[in-house]
């Protein structure tokens, strides 16, 4: 299951910091999972446009909605892979 997009300002401020996460890097290492799935012939579930910034707590982790929609974007995925019916 690849990474889901953040909020690098929401996350700053949740901390008091400047973010320590960025949105270059998480995509960066989201493409790696990516690259490292295909070469061992795993699925890989895209998360990247799965949630909007209303749907993290702080920036960061996801909400109650935003699990949900997680879980139905990954019950879908697999489904349409023929893994569960």
């Amino acid at each position: 299951i690849g990474l889901t997009t953040i909020d690098e300002d929401a996350v700053a401020a949740e901390a008091g910091i400047a973010c320590a996460f960025r949105h270059e890097e998480v995509i960066r290492y989201d493409a790696a999972l990516r690259d490292a799935s295909r070469e061992s012939n795993v699925l890989f579930v895209d998360m990247q446009n799965t949630l909007s910034p209303e749907d993290l707590v702080d920036g960061l982790h996801p909400s109650a909605e935003g699990h949900r929609k997680m879980f139905e974007h990954i019950l879908d995925f697999l489904a349409g892979h023929g893994v569960i019916r």
